[in-house]
């Protein structure tokens, strides 16, 4: 595996690590929820009665969950690029634009929760991703 593999694949890993942060702040948010009595420790039996969480759970609920979303086709196309031995300084610069601004998503998500930050922070990770696989298409077509 070359340098240049190598810088791909620890951003494709970082976003596929991501998750795995997340779901402990998920659990320390929910221990310090069910600690202060904002929810009864039976929700998580079921997870039904959503309405009466606090906001901020179900937002940090919901962000989990958008984990594995649109950062499953990163994931995907990562490792595609790295089957086909594709990667070059163009996908390596991608690949860390998207993890960034993903991060960028999370940190607002979790924090201020702007909308229109949010929104142009998912905006430009599902613009770049798409550059990903319109470029990696490009490159294949053209072998």
């Amino acid at each position: 595996m070359t340098t240049i593999d190598k810088i791909f694949f620890f951003a494709v890993f970082a976003q596929a690590l991501f998750p795995l942060v997340m779901l402990v702040k998920l659990f320390l948010r929910r221990r310090t929820a069910v600690i202060k009595r904002e929810v009864s420790f039976k929700y998580f039996r079921s997870y039904q009665g959503r309405d009466s969480l606090p906001e901020h759970l179900i937002v940090h609920e919901r962000h989990y969950s958008n984990l594995f979303e649109m950062p499953v086709y990163f994931i995907g196309f990562g490792v595609l690029v790295l089957a086909l031995d594709q990667v070059d300084q163009v996908l390596v610069a991608l690949a860390w634009v998207y993890v960034l601004l993903r991060l960028g998503h999370s940190m607002i998500h979790l924090g201020s929760n702007n909308i229109n930050h949010r929104a142009i922070m998912f905006g430009g990770s599902c613009l770049v991703l798409l550059m990903c696989w319109f470029y990696l298409a490009g490159k294949i077509f053209l072998l």
